[in-house]
């Protein structure tokens, strides 16, 4: 009745002699371990159970069969080179073990468990065993889909998964395995393997043997995860980090960063260069500190504490111990709570830029030394020049009035008394007398604009002009374009507008009635009539003192206005210029700078 029970019972039992060998075992016991019952009959556990449970994390007792109360995990391996998970209760009865299967799980192909999967696949991950005495490598779905295989087309031999590893990666992969067989320990290595597609992608290997009782290895259990995106983002980033170096090494920019935990800092090549620091991997505090210039290193430390307790930008111009200017920048870095871990920033030589500052610093102090200087010069020029001008307004002017009074004196009570011709000498004696007056008054005028303080203002064009027509009683002849508006001296160029128009009076054509026309186009300023004109080859000396293009007892004048409206617009930075032809009419064009 006893022997019925065992062999029909529904859960895995089994006994085992003193040796460990198996003596009875039913269909449920071997089956699950995936064994007809009598294929284990006298075979020993290590056929099922090759390594020690103890080196299985999971388990907390060091051989297969203890006899600790109670359900133990264990970890064997089924027939077909599965793994398999589960745990057994054990007791004594009489001389023998009878072990008692309480739960099960084998892992194997098509495995039902989806959230395994989906995770595992999420991952990309895939799950693998190797039987290292048959050369049977054994892929779950997953594994077998990052290669690019459909479930099962993986043949399943040792030397087909090999020839998927890039050649220079395959003696990498197999030392790494061999050394965690050789010392009992799990191994982890990445390395290239060639995908169905033809794609060549990244693998990050991992796994561990198990043993026999005699502590030969039997099989390998790891997993293989598709590390290719992780390997082109790295690469990206080495290559974005090294683009990042030529461009800070192109700028001499250096970088540094300090971790708030530790108050250790790093810096860049450029950055210690820029600080005079020794060339090793980390520098101080201190060290850092004692780089910088003892007359700016207080500043410097309550900037970069302000940057670190109320997170204002760091930035900061100071003197390193070795006279150089550096310029540092930074910010502090903090984390998910809001809470700093870092202060990162860079720096950057100015010492060539103060330098050049420096310079132009003292060359304008020179500079203004000069202008100082040349100023002085000038007023004192001024000076003279308006003790000149007293002169010619008083005592060259008594000597004029004099010669004109006596000619007029000598004519009118010696007239009858005079020789022949003595009255026509006496009165061009007047007459030059009386141009050397306007001569006079003229080249006042002209010294005078030269001195003249200059106010620049916006003021009403057109209005300025119809004031000077008026006041010449030319309204009648002039065309004035309205809502014009100058931006310059107001007393000034109603001075030049005077000559422009005294001019075309002046010079109009007999033959035909005068007309005057003034405007303005595109900030170009033009006073145009149609009286007689000049030579367009003689235009060059129009502007000139002194120089007349008509005889002086046809036009009379000094030939010093269009020399003082030449001089009243190059005050105002601009450029005047003429054009006319003979019996034609004449045009003057003059510029302002805004």
């Amino acid at each position: 009745m006893l022997e019925q029970v065992f062999e029909t019972a529904s859960v895995g039992l089994a006994l085992t002699n003193a040796e460990g060998s198996f003596e009875r075992v039913n269909a449920a016991f071997a089956s699950a371990f995936e064994y007809e019952a009598g294929e284990l009959i006298g075979q020993t556990l290590s056929l099922l159970f090759p390594t020690p449970l103890g080196q299985d994390p999971r388990v907390s007792f060091s051989t297969p069969f203890d006899m600790a109360s109670g359900p133990q995990e264990f970890t064997a391996m089924g027939k077909g080179g599965h793994v398999i998970f589960g745990e057994a209760a054990h007791a004594l009865v009489g001389a023998l073990m009878l072990h008692t299967l309480t739960s099960v799980k084998t892992r194997k192909r098509g495995l039902d468990d989806e959230s395994v999967s989906l995770a595992l696949r999420s991952s990309q991950t895939g799950p693998w065993t190797r039987d290292l005495t048959r050369g049977v490598v054994d892929w779950s779905p997953e594994l077998e889909e990052i290669f690019g295989f459909s479930p099962g087309e993986f043949p399943g031999q040792e030397d087909d998964f090999l020839a998927l590893i890039v050649p220079e990666d395959r003696p990498k992969l197999s030392n790494a395995v061999a050394e965690a067989i050789q010392n009992h320990t799990e191994y982890q290595v990445e390395f290239r393997f060639q995908h169905r597609n033809g794609e060549i992608r990244w693998m990050d290997g991992r796994g561990r043997a198990f043993y026999d009782s005699s502590g030969a290895p039997v099989f390998l259990a790891g997993v293989g995860i598709d590390i290719t995106d992780r390997k082109r983002a790295e690469l990206a980033l080495r290559r974005a980090q090294e683009r990042l170096r030529i461009a800070m090494d192109g700028a001499d920019i250096g970088i540094w960063e300090m971790d708030l935990q530790t108050r250790t800092w790093r810096w860049s090549d450029l950055a210690k260069k820029h600080l005079d620091l020794n060339d090793q991997a980390e520098v101080s505090e201190a060290q850092f500190l004692s780089s910088v210039h003892e007359d700016d290193r207080g500043r410097l430390t309550a900037s970069i504490q302000d940057a670190l307790v109320n997170g204002v930008p760091y930035d900061i111009e100071f003197r390193t111990a070795g006279e150089k200017w550096i310029v540092a920048k930074g910010h502090r870095l903090l984390d998910a709570s809001e809470n700093p871990i870092a202060f990162l920033g860079i720096t950057l030589d100015v010492t060539e830029q103060r330098e050049a500052q420096e310079y132009v610093f003292r060359l304008n102090q020179i500079l203004e030394q000069r202008v100082r200087e040349r100023t002085e010069e000038l007023e004192a020029a001024n000076r003279e020049m308006e003790g000149f001008t007293y002169t010619v307004s008083h005592d060259l002017r008594a000597p004029l009035r004099a010669i004109i009074a006596t000619s007029k004196i000598v004519l009118e009570e010696y007239a009858e008394e005079l020789p022949k011709g003595a009255e026509a000498d006496l009165l061009r004696q007047a007459a030059a007398a009386k141009r050397l007056g306007v001569l006079i008054d003229d080249l006042l005028k002209l010294s005078r604009l030269s001195r003249q303080h200059f106010v620049r203002a916006e003021f009403d064009y057109t209005k300025l002009v119809s004031d000077v027509g008026d006041e010449l009683d030319a309204l009648e002849f002039m065309v004035v374009q309205p809502q014009m508006s100058a931006h310059g001296d107001p007393k000034l160029l109603r001075f030049a507008v005077q000559n422009f128009v005294e001019n075309s009076l002046k010079f109009a054509a007999p033959s035909r009635p005068l007309r005057i026309e003034v405007g303005c186009v595109d900030g170009t300023y033009f006073v145009r009539d149609n009286g007689i004109g000049f030579d367009q080859a003689y235009v060059q000396k129009i502007f000139l003192p002194f120089e007349r293009l008509h005889l002086e007892h046809q036009y009379p004048g000094t030939g010093i206005g269009l020399a003082n409206v030449k001089r009243i617009i190059e005050r105002h930075g601009g450029k005047v210029w003429a054009e006319g032809r003979e019996g034609e009419g004449s045009a003057f064009y003059f510029t302002l700078t805004s």
